[in-house]
């Protein structure tokens, strides 16, 4: 430019500082000569970094990050900008090469593998390292896509003034005299040319005029495609449409490759190599087996392929060629060594290298027992590490976070839950939603078959069309919208990265105007269960029939239980002599059910096998234990029982009721409020049953006493055995029982303990032992262990544990394994998957977090009770919770208060308990959020408070049940 020019400029502008040769963002300011001699600072601002890199003497996996996140990051704007000439692509991916296969700046080694082959695909035999020049032109496609989606930018509208004012960019000609960045930007232009789809959107307006008349013209708009849009490109090689860097980058590897026939040993060392990186072992040890596969190790026969000359026996044995194979397998060294360890693979072979080398080289004797050992602390030491410190990802791209479970919505709010089914094979889809309040309750529901759609997203779109327009019909707002589809969400949220499905985005965005306010979110599939069913009726079931409806599906109502529950409303007109049940049903927060672990519902370790056992055994044997009654399922059980409880053996039945029932004859003392089902279990043995004061030892050792004085009833005789029968936690009370001084009295007086641990096994102690781990009773000290299936476990059926002696007595004696039916095969198997995931045999640890919830949820809600003033029973870790209301007459109007609520809760009275003693039994489970207590805390509250306020009559509570200060009470 003229200097009066350059003047006059700079004063029009108001700058007046001159530039040119200097740099600007990492760039030189004026692009004019050497193009080698204006970019070679990359180069050497590479080999600067890499300099610094060979002082850390790093392992080829510490080598491969640096590579791949560090130097490959350097160049990055420059390349972005500019094309990169064939002699700096060389120099740079020079340094990267032996900074790779060199231990220090000065001293050169082999190259054992090309770069070339290094930058193929993990799956294809390489490291997945990038090629310098075609990463320069994926990234120009970049720049070329950019100036193509958003033409109205301000280098747009340069570039289009200078090179193609008359065209499009896409035919756009080089030009006279272009620029160094136009020239790169045509690069990147051919590259983008391969694979760009351009996407028609909305019809020619003025060529439709010229053809047809007005009228036919309107007709021919309304007709596909009726988009509102512009045409647009669309990238063929990324699912959204859009370009990336990394989508370029594929294509150019794979038009450089021309597809050939691979020989089969190059197959198979292919899919070795792919399946090196699955191997849990440290990077430079994946590395290690990778240099294996590819023949890249300095032994005699890779040395003379390369040209070298070499020795070709073995320097350690000398009885035959050095090659991989016998070096790692074959060698006296490597013989020993797989003789004595066969675990660890991947650190015994990095351990019998270093041994060859250390002895080739520095001349050292190892002891092959200290390599072994070496090898197993390397391998036990990281396998801690990664027990400890668990994986994490790190991201830039923002990522949606899903619902684990299903949650109500905010009361101003509905929620819609949507998925939508399709079939890679045919493109057959279906969809349903489903749209309920903030009390849980279903208000809508509808179920659809879609034409074919030829992916996924594309079938979750059209379904979001679809239900967007179901619920703008029904004039509904205010509305979460969850679907477990997180692309489609995404897509709706940021159109512009989704260009593919601008015709889509488009039609759902005007939807989306006419609601005042809705949210899209993204549910995981447990949380968007129902909708997923009702789905994929359509495609599993072949249910083609659309339909919609009030409410939700009538199966929903008789789900597997869980935290909430539907209650279906039942009404009398005879005196409450008959009960009616009505359709409609209320979604109550439930805390009367036993399910503490949460295993009575689905799980998804459990319910696969309880269903492989089911088509396997089917659901009942149909037999007797005694009979054909027993499969390995019910053996497997029975082991794992014993095991469980620590007792030598174990039988189990098919209902736990009928358990109790198996009690030996002779004198039974037992606690006073031991549950109905030993009461009827001792009475028909037909035993002589002595009680004891609740839970309390001292009583106990007087009712001993006194029984060991007087003998049998009548004959005086001396008792063959006493039996103490006691609970783990008592289901009335939910106290836990004072076992260590039971125990203590019963081995004093030679007296058998029988331990009832209904709803103690697996609900209370560090691994779900129940009553004996908590308190520290060593189990060998309780002669009977008894317990169900049917509350932990989420099962149904029974067991008795103890010696083989007594085992053995009571499958041959006791009523309810002779004659009643063995438990089914399926519950058998949901008892037995369900120990398994409590003892972490899953490769889980959802047993304990499951164990220190509802250990956490139990005590918290009995702490907040007693500090709003509740009179409650039990102990601290006790799921069962029982609330004193005293009053007889407001019981049941208890009960319905909480249900208008949504709160289940089970009310005990009279008969089964004293007639002033009257309570509500909370259950707590570990499938209970804070949220859920917190809400069943201030309903109860709330509820007391209420009744108590238009009771009309003062209570006097007896002497025995004594208000609490400050107690409250109905």
């Amino acid at each position: 430019m003229e200097p009066i020019m350059r003047h006059l400029l700079g004063l029009f502008l108001g700058i007046f500082k001159e530039g040119g040769d200097g740099m600007y963002l990492g760039l030189p300011e004026c692009f004019s000569g050497s193009k080698c001699d204006l970019l070679a600072y990359i180069t050497k601002k590479l080999k600067t970094r890499l300099t610094g890199w060979y002082a850390k003497t790093l392992s080829l996996g510490g080598k491969e990050v640096l590579l791949k996140s560090v130097a490959m990051a350097l160049p990055v704007y420059a390349v972005s900008c500019f094309r990169l000439t064939k002699y700096q692509c060389q120099q740079i991916t020079s340094a990267m090469t032996s900074f790779w296969w060199n231990s220090c700046e000065e001293k050169k080694k082999m190259h054992w593998v090309s770069w070339e082959k290094m930058c193929k695909t993990r799956k294809e035999g390489g490291l997945g390292f990038r090629d310098v020049g075609d990463f320069n032109q994926a990234l120009l496609a970049k720049q070329v896509w950019r100036l193509l989606t958003k033409p109205n930018s301000l280098l747009a509208r340069v570039y289009k003034a200078r090179y193609y004012h008359r065209k499009g960019f896409m035919d756009a000609a080089i030009g006279a005299r272009p620029s160094y960045a136009w020239r790169s930007i045509i690069h990147g232009r051919d590259l983008l040319e391969k694979g760009l789809i351009k996407d028609i959107g909305s019809w020619n307006h003025p060529l439709l005029s010229e053809l047809f008349f007005p009228p036919d013209v309107v007709r021919i708009m309304s007709f596909p495609p009726n988009i509102a849009s512009s045409d647009s490109y669309v990238w063929a090689y990324n699912r959204s449409g859009c370009y990336t860097v990394k989508s370029g980058n594929w294509l150019i590897s794979h038009l450089k490759h021309v597809p050939a026939p691979i020989p089969d040993h190059e197959q198979e060392s292919r899919a070795l190599k792919a399946k090196i990186w699955e191997v849990k072992t440290i990077p430079k040890i994946k590395m290690f087996l990778w240099r294996v596969l590819s023949g890249a190790l300095a032994v005699s026969v890779c040395l003379q392929a390369h040209g070298m000359n070499s020795d070709p026996q073995c320097s350690m044995c000398q009885d035959a060629i050095e090659s991989i194979s016998h070096v790692l397998f074959n060698c006296w060294p490597a013989r020993e060594v797989w003789e004595s360890i066969r675990m660890a693979i991947p650190w015994i072979l990095w351990g019998i290298w270093k041994h060859r080398n250390e002895v080739l080289y520095a001349g050292k004797q190892c002891d092959l027992n200290a390599l072994v050992i070496h090898a197993m602390e390397e391998a036990e030491e990281w396998n801690k590490i990664k027990e400890v410190q668990p994986q994490t990802s790190i991201s830039t791209v923002p990522v949606l976070r899903r619902e684990s479970r299903w949650v109500k919505p905010p009361i101003d709010f509905l929620k819609c839950n949507l998925h939508i089914s399709w079939i890679n094979d045919s493109h057959m889809c279906g969809g349903a939603w489903i749209v309920r309040n903030h009390q849980g309750d279903a208000v809508f529901h509808a179920r659809e078959m879609f034409l074919p759609a030829s992916n996924r997203i594309a079938a979750e779109l059209r379904g979001m069309l679809w239900v967007l327009s179901s619920l703008s019909d029904l004039h509904l707002d205010n509305i979460e919208i969850w679907s477990d589809c997180s692309a489609a969400i995404e897509a709706i949220i940021d159109p512009s990265n989704w260009p593919r499905y601008h015709s889509y985005l488009d039609k759902v965005h005007r939807l989306i105007s006419s609601f005042g306010k809705i949210l899209f979110k993204v549910s995981s599939t447990k949380g968007n269960s129902v909708a997923r069913d009702i789905a994929m009726s359509v495609t599993r079931e072949g249910r083609t029939r659309s339909y919609f409806a009030r409410g939700g599906p009538a199966w929903l109502h008789s789900r597997a239980p869980n935290t909430w529950v539907d209650l279906f409303e039942r009404y009398a007109d005879d005196n409450n002599k008959t009960l009616k049940r009505t359709t409609k049903t209320s979604r109550c927060l439930n805390f009367g059910f036993y399910n503490y672990l949460e295993f009575g519902s689905l799980d998804e370790y459990c319910t696969p096998r309880v269903i492989e056992s089911l088509k396997k055994f089917s659901a009942s044997t149909c037999s007797s234990r005694i009979d054909a009654g027993t499969t390995s399922v019910h053996e497997e059980l029975e082991e794992c029982v014993a095991k469980f409880v620590g007792q030598p053996a174990a039988v189990v039945f098919g209902m736990g009721y009928l358990t109790n029932s198996a009690i030996i004859p002779g004198g039974l003392i037992s606690d006073s409020l031991n549950h109905i089902s030993i009461i009827n279990g001792a009475r028909g043995s037909g035993a002589t049953i002595r009680v004891f004061q609740h839970n309390t030892p001292a009583h106990l050792e007087r009712v001993l006493k006194e029984q060991i004085a007087e003998g049998q009833p009548r004959t005086h005789r001396p008792w063959k055995k006493i039996i103490v029968v006691v609970e783990g936690i008592y289901s009335m009370e939910g106290e836990i029982c004072h076992l260590p001084e039971i125990v203590s009295i019963c081995k004093k007086y030679k007296a058998y303990v029988y331990l009832d641990e209904a709803h103690s096994i697996g609900a209370i102690g560090k691994t779900g032992r129940g009553v004996c781990e908590l308190l520290g009773v060593d189990t060998s000290d309780v002669d009977i262990m008894m317990g169900t299936f049917t509350k932990s476990f989420g099962s149904c059926g029974g067991y008795i544990a103890g010696s083989k002696d007594l085992i053995q007595y009571l499958k041959y004696h006791c009523p309810a394994h002779l004659y009643a039916t063995s438990i089914s095969t399926p519950a058998a198997q949901q008892v037995i998957s369900v120990i398994k995931v409590i003892l972490g045999e899953d490769a889980s640890n959802r047993g304990a977090q499951k164990l220190v919830r509802i250990r956490e949820n139990s005590n918290f809600f009995r702490f907040e009770l007693q500090k709003m003033g509740f009179d409650v029973l039990g102990d601290n870790d006790s799921p069962v919770m029982p609330i004193m209301l005293y009053n007889p007459a407001k019981i049941a109007a208890f009960s319905r208060a909480c249900l208008q609520e949504n709160l289940a809760v089970v009310v005990v009275s009279f008969p089964a308990i004293p007639l002033l003693l009257a309570r509500a039994r909370i259950c707590i489970s570990a499938s209970h959020s804070r949220e859920d207590l917190i809400k069943a805390l201030q309903v109860i509250l709330r509820r007391v408070h209420s009744l108590s306020q238009h009771s009309k009559h003062d209570l006097n509570l007896p002497q025995k049940a004594k208000k609490p200060k400050n107690g409250l009470c109905l």
